[in-house]
């Protein structure tokens, strides 16, 4: 006996397939959970708090941003990884946990004349004949930490280096 609410055999088959075919095609992260897009006005309040705070601190890089995304990931702990644009029209990126700590900030567009020679030094010497395409400051505590510089060496492989801001190590 059929009833209204009955879907035949061959029909959940297919539905089943669909279901599964549209997972396939999904990143992970949404299927997983690992990460969402937020708007900034529903951040907790201790974030939000945090993105005012960090304008202060942090107040080359985050000059004039304006927030364009917001990710929530999950993993150990929530990390809020909020992605604009400042004045000077560069990228900029920062990351803040749940609690409300500014894990680091990111610009990326630097100029090779915005970073010190010492470091631009210590580039040349881990990889000769290497021009970079994209360049970014990576910022902690308020202060630049180090330098991180994408491109192709010599042979044409690709390169990511990150070293020091005093230019005495190399971080990768």
């Amino acid at each position: 006996m059929k009833t209204a609410n009955a879907i035949s055999i061959p029909t959940r088959t297919a539905l089943a397939s669909v279901a599964l075919m549209m997972l396939m095609f999904l990143p992970a992260n949404a299927v997983l959970g690992g990460e969402k897009e937020l708007a900034v006005t529903s951040l907790p309040e201790k974030v939000r708090q945090s993105i005012d705070r960090a304008a202060e601190i942090y107040s080359t890089p985050l000059a004039g941003v304006r927030w364009d995304k917001v990710h929530e990931l999950h993993g150990k702990q929530t990390i809020f990884q909020l992605e604009g644009v400042n004045a000077r029209g560069n990228a900029v990126e920062m990351e803040v946990t749940k609690a409300g700590r500014i894990v680091e900030v990111e610009e990326h567009g630097i100029s090779p004349g915005e970073v010190p020679d010492v470091v631009m030094d210590a580039l040349n010497e881990q990889v000769m004949e290497f021009e970079p395409k994209k360049i970014e400051a990576i910022y902690q505590d308020g202060r630049i930490i180090a330098y991180g510089f994408e491109g192709k060496d010599k042979t044409g492989a690709d390169v990511e280096i990150y070293i020091s801001a005093d230019g005495t190590r190399l971080l990768n």
